[in-house]
């Protein structure tokens, strides 16, 4: 590439080139221009000879006369002769002309040549001019590199008189280390320690990264099939929420036979303790009007039997504690308060599996419409799980307490069995109608309650059908009705409990007696416990559900 300077150059010789063909054309022009000037004079002369010539010769027509051939031959002759004179001045004025021309050409030459070589003079005198420019650059130029040379050239030297000296003293101060205890190579053992851990940690971090580029190129794979996924999980969830509805309706349908079971021989066994009152209030009754002898024979058979007489204490108090954990003292009352609170303890967990089953349905239908994302509906899922363990639990509870109830009244129906044979048999026989009464009376009751069961079960399935805005009204009652049931059943329970110990208070031999009787009653107790947390446990979830 052309420098700036060699760029310069090249414009001045064309500006140069270009002046030289303007001064050419000019010297043209003005050159063509005086030979038309030369020409135009040439002819001017002429013409003006002609014209004096033409009035010269119409003056002498004007003042002519009639003259002789004689006269009129000469003066043809002299007029010749002038012309010929005029003739030949004029001929004479265009040589005067031409050589005029012919040196003023010549001075055009030589000024031309002049000006040539003063043009070429001066593009020499410019030219090393700038020769003389660029030499004085060049060696400014040198003479810049050379000062930088020699201040290079004073700086090494300083620098090598420095290592010299710092040679001299290291060689002065030369001692052989120790290969072993030099803090040089301490100091590289250390760095080189460190360059090890820095590899150690380098390839940590790099398989670390390649572990989670893994796991997010599978992420973005598994991304693809999460809507599958979540719908398969859905479908698995509602089929084990299925499986456990149905296991815990088997569950309850067996809990319900063996707890008509117990009811069945609860009223026996009430019917057979109200029997065998009254015999004892008979016998009572008999022994003041027989007399001493009587007496005697009574004391007699009472110091013969004194288990009977436990047993039937036993019997007594266990009903009393029956009587005062129901708040009823006619067995068939008391039959009736289980089974109504049974009752009213399965329709609060159908209600409240209703209410799971629609919140876990509003979920579901949730994320596979793609309301939610995918992080709050693994949340809700997770929270449904825990909350179907809770249930779990709480019906593994409910199983625990029913078995230690089933256990006590077997119990119960055992100590029953065992007073039943030591009684006489014209008290067994007056038990017998009572319990067979009682019996009777108990199944019109259940007769009577079939029906209201069906007519229940009737009336929820068609709520099933109805609208929501029906269905939420609904539930809104049922819950105020449960809520007010959990809490009269919560007053009676206190109640109860108060009336039980004030009892335990007037009566603390038979209390203290009666241990098998005792923990059947705690266990009934902890079962209407139970029964009374779950009825506000379902009463709070509907709450908290309802719109």
């Amino acid at each position: 590439m052309l420098t700036a300077k060699e760029q310069q150059e090249e414009q001045l010789r064309e500006l140069q080139r270009r002046y030289q063909a303007i001064e050419a054309e000019h010297h043209a022009t003005a050159e063509s221009t005086q030979r038309t000037l030369q020409s135009n004079h040439y002819s001017l002369l002429q013409l003006r000879a002609e014209n004096h010539y033409l009035l010269q010769h119409l003056k002498e027509l004007k003042t002519q006369t009639i003259l002789s051939n004689a006269q009129h031959l000469e003066r043809k002759v002299s007029s010749k002769a002038a012309a010929a004179v005029q003739q030949q001045q004029i001929v004479l004025m265009q040589q005067q002309v031409v050589q005029q021309q012919v040196q003023q050409q010549q001075q055009r030459i030589q000024q031309q040549q002049q000006q040539q070589l003063m043009q070429q003079l001066m593009n020499q005198l410019m030219e090393q001019q700038q020769l003389m420019q660029y030499v004085n650059e060049e060696v400014s130029r040198l003479r810049t590199q050379l000062d930088k040379q020699k201040n290079k050239n004073a700086m090494l030297r300083q620098r090598l008189e420095q290592l010299q000296d710092k040679l001299k003293e290291l060689e002065l101060q030369s001692a052989k280390p120790c290969t072993e205890d030099s803090p040089e190579i301490r100091s590289m053992r250390i760095i080189e320690g460190r360059l090890d851990q820095a590899l150690i940690e380098l390839n940590e971090a790099n398989a670390v990264r390649a572990t989670y580029e893994q796991i997010a190129s599978r992420l973005k794979t598994e991304r693809i099939g999460l809507h599958k996924h979540l719908e398969a999980i859905e479908a698995n969830l509602k089929a084990e929420l299925h499986r456990l509805t149905k296991a815990l309706d088997e569950d309850r349908q067996k809990r319900g036979a063996e707890v008509r079971e117990k009811q069945t021989v609860i009223r026996q066994w009430m019917r057979e303790a109200a029997a065998i009152q009254e015999a004892a209030a008979r016998s009572a009754g008999a022994a003041g009007g027989l007399g001493a002898a009587g007496g005697a024979a009574a004391a007699a058979a009472a110091a013969e039997s004194p288990r009977g007489g436990e047993e039937a204490a036993k019997c007594e108090a266990a009903a009393r504690l029956l009587k005062a954990a129901s708040g009823r003292s006619d067995p068939n009352e008391v039959v009736e308060a289980f089974l109504a609170q049974s009752q009213t303890y399965e329709q609060l967990l159908a209600l409240a599996r209703k209410l799971e089953e629609r919140r876990f349905a509003s979920v579901c239908s949730g994320v596979v419409r793609g309301d939610l994302p995918a992080e709050a509906a693994e949340a809700q899922a997770a929270a449904a799980k825990q909350q179907l363990q809770q249930e779990q639990q709480k019906h593994q509870r409910t199983q625990q307490l029913l078995s230690e109830l089933h256990a006590g009244v077997g119990f119960l129906t055992r100590k029953l069995s065992a007073a039943q044979q030591e009684i006489p048999k014209e008290e067994q026989a007056a038990a017998a109608e009572a319990a067979a009464e009682a019996a009777a009376e108990a199944e019109a009751a259940t007769t009577e309650e079939t029906p209201q069961t069906q007519e229940n079960d009737e009336q929820q399935q068609q709520q099933q059908h109805e609208q929501s805005e029906a269905e939420a009204e609904e539930e809104k009652a049922n819950d105020e009705a449960a809520a007010a049931a959990a809490a009269a059943a919560g007053e009676k329970a206190a109640d109860h409990s108060d009336e039980a110990a004030a009892a335990a208070a007037d009566d603390p031999a038979a209390t203290a007696a009666d241990d098998p009787a005792a923990e059947a009653a705690a266990a009934a107790e902890d079962s209407e416990a139970a029964t009374n947390d779950d009825t506000q446990t379902a009463s709070s979830s509907a709450e908290a559900v309802d719109p």
